[in-house]
């Protein structure tokens, strides 16, 4: 961490008066980073420099700009022609339909409760509705898991194809 020695504050005090970013100053300065010189800034309770803006903008010429009479911005506005915005149905993802038996397991008759009806053993597996209307199966969970044995079953997939290419070995192997 480099110290801010009189020498280094009265640098840092003339670049600040002088308009020089705290970027620059620091990296003037050396060993600094812009955030210590602004904390030093602060610190000494140096202007905020708003007079030296204002100048630099009295000094900057002022482009005009050439007026568009009136009658051909009202002709260029009538020709705006505005379209609704195309309607989305929906943006849930489609549901997919799972097969009547996973493995050995059959498909369950969900019971279709909401969530706020949800108890802590019920399957949380949306069955149909959107948001607050969403409706879940409801049927015992599996041990370790928030769906019943179907829906867990479905949940975990058949993997990736490495995976059933190794459990396919392990069959055969078997």
């Amino acid at each position: 961490m480099s110290e801010w020695t009189e020498e280094r504050i009265d640098s840092l005090r003339f670049m600040w008066s002088e308009g020089l970013s705290a970027s620059e100053i620091a990296t003037r300065l050396g060993g600094l980073t812009r955030n210590a010189v602004i904390g030093k800034v602060h610190r000494l309770k140096l202007h905020n420099r708003v007079g030296v803006a204002k100048e630099i903008q009295a000094n900057t010429p002022q482009v005009k700009v050439a007026e568009v009479p009136k009658v051909a911005m009202a002709a260029s506005i009538a020709k705006v022609v505005v379209r609704p915005a195309p309607r989305i149905a929906s943006t849930a993802a489609p549901r997919l339909e799972l097969p009547e038996m996973m493995g050995s397991v059959l498909k369950p008759v969900p019971l279709l409760k909401t969530l706020v009806d949800l108890n802590k053993d019920d399957c949380r597996w949306p069955v149909n509705g959107e948001r607050a209307e969403t409706r879940f199966c409801c049927h015992a969970v599996s041990q370790g898991s928030s769906y019943c044995e179907y829906h867990r079953l479905a949940a975990k997939g058949s993997g990736t194809v490495s995976e059933r290419l190794a459990a396919r070995e392990l069959r055969r192997a078997a």
